[in-house]
């Protein structure tokens, strides 16, 4: 119930006051629950520390999105693109939130562009963008794509890209420029 109202601080309270229960269930559930209340206090460490006991307690085709999303990204900070890729590969493939497809499709992007795969990134940069965004994760979506199409020699796509970036970067503030 502490989730669902995102009173994340309770969750993590209470986890702390039943630590000794917590150890002794070792329930990959239990896990991702404290992973995610982590998360959403913004406490990577332990978000981190938690989605890595989880996924070693899930059955492969069990691991909810966010424990492979988290899995995909780990690999890419290691510099495993083919791992990451297949992770992202299943969820792809999978019937899951929105949100979480927008950033499956840009972190393929990302993934691509950074092996010169230019024009498979800039698919899936669209892919993202065809899923739910707001303004500014379009806006920084539609700069990626523009770098992966001028990268590719598509210039006129890549200037009609990062004029759509920019109209809609406007709402985002100082910080959205950084994708310029």
């Amino acid at each position: 119930e502490h989730m669902a109202a995102k009173s994340y601080g309770e969750v993590m309270a209470m986890a702390q006051r039943e630590a000794k229960l917590v150890k002794i269930i070792n329930s990959p559930e239990i896990f991702l629950l404290l992973a995610r209340a982590a998360s959403g206090l913004g406490d990577i460490q332990t978000a981190t520390k938690m989605y890595s006991k989880c996924d070693k307690l899930f059955v492969e085709d069990e691991k909810p999105a966010d424990l492979r999303l988290f899995t995909a990204r780990a690999f890419i900070g290691q510099n495993k693109p083919k791992e990451a890729l297949a992770q992202l590969d299943i969820l792809g493939a999978q019937k899951i939130p929105a949100h979480y497809k927008t950033e499956v499709f840009e972190l393929k992007g990302r993934i691509y562009s950074a092996q010169n795969r230019n024009l498979a990134a800039a698919k899936m940069y669209d892919r993202a963008l065809a899923n739910e965004a707001n303004d500014c994760k379009r806006s920084a979506l539609m700069i990626y794509k523009a770098k992966s199409l001028e990268a590719a020699g598509h210039i006129p796509q890549a200037l009609e890209a990062v004029g759509e970036g920019i109209g809609k970067n406007g709402a985002c503030g100082p910080a959205a420029g950084e994708h310029l």
